[in-house]
């Protein structure tokens, strides 16, 4: 059955990723907004550093590797259940595409500098985060504890609080429905439970602490997932160049930050998941 699930995904993913593009492309037009703001949220500007401190290319890395450990011919003889082994590995794909900072962070300064405010090293700083749930009604942040990081005294957003921001930001901008499109493939416990290796499975459902779901919505959430952050790193390739260009144009200097390479699997017009899901059946 999970291989019958997985074909008829392959014929509508690449529809869906062009959807994802087609409803994210306004925040990535360099029109009315400043290009030295818009350059800022799309290089991620930190501060002094050298080589090899972004763990995008990292992430990036990691993503491409699992991949291509899809497409690799899996032996019944060596491993139990090679569909199972295949989804295990998208199950982690997922897990690392919606934990990633770089796109959350793009996200929330790119709506930011549409609501005529500030590009920002840290959007979701507690204090930055304060000022925007005024005059809105978007839901407000988790109010539970969250974890200290390890290095600095500063609380670590999780993903669904900075989706939660993201939302708030949206609907300040006129735009809701981008904050909107993480609902079709983010879910929190999901998230955890395969970060936290909670998860078992069985048949045709993926059980949790929290209930199970069936496999058909794993693989639908995962193509969603897989087909949003393609289109969303596609948009921003792009949107890199076209802001230099302007920048250029107008005789500016604009300082630019080493970008990883975008792997083949995510290049322009050819969708990260489809690739591999070929594989699977």
């Amino acid at each position: 059955m999970m291989d019958q699930l997985l074909q008829a995904l392959i014929d509508r993913g690449e529809q869906e990723t062009e959807r994802y593009r087609k409803q994210l492309t306004p925040l990535f037009t360099p029109v009315g907004i400043n290009p030295f703001e818009l350059a800022c949220a799309l290089v991620r500007v930190w501060g002094l550093q050298d080589e090899g401190w972004d763990p995008l290319e990292e992430s990036m890395e990691v993503l491409d590797d699992l991949i291509k450990l899809t497409q690799l011919d899996l032996q019944p003889g060596r491993f139990k259940d090679p569909s199972k082994t295949r989804l295990r590995l998208f199950l982690i794909s997922y897990a690392h595409l919606t934990e990633m900072d770089a796109p959350y962070d793009v996200l929330a300064n790119l709506l930011r500098i549409r609501a005529g405010l500030r590009y920002v090293v840290d959007p979701f700083r507690d204090d930055i985060v304060a000022g925007l749930t005024k005059g809105t009604t978007a839901k407000k942040p988790s109010k539970r504890p969250k974890p200290r990081s390890l290095l600095r005294r500063v609380h670590l957003p999780s993903p669904w609080d900075k989706i939660v921001v993201i939302k708030q930001l949206a609907i300040i901008v006129g735009h809701p429905l981008i904050g909107e499109l993480f609902d079709e493939f983010y879910l929190p416990d999901l998230r955890h439970s395969i970060s936290h290796a909670a998860y078992i499975l069985h048949g045709n459902e993926l059980r949790m602490g929290s209930g199970s779901i069936p496999i058909e919505r794993i693989m639908t959430i995962i193509e969603k997932a897989l087909s949003f952050y393609s289109a969303f790193f596609v948009l921003e390739a792009e949107a890199k160049a076209k802001v230099e260009t302007l920048i250029e144009g107008r005789g500016q200097i604009m300082a630019t930050a080493p970008v990883a390479e975008t792997p083949a699997a995510i290049s322009p017009w050819i969708p990260l998941p489809f690739h591999s899901f070929v594989f699977l059946i």
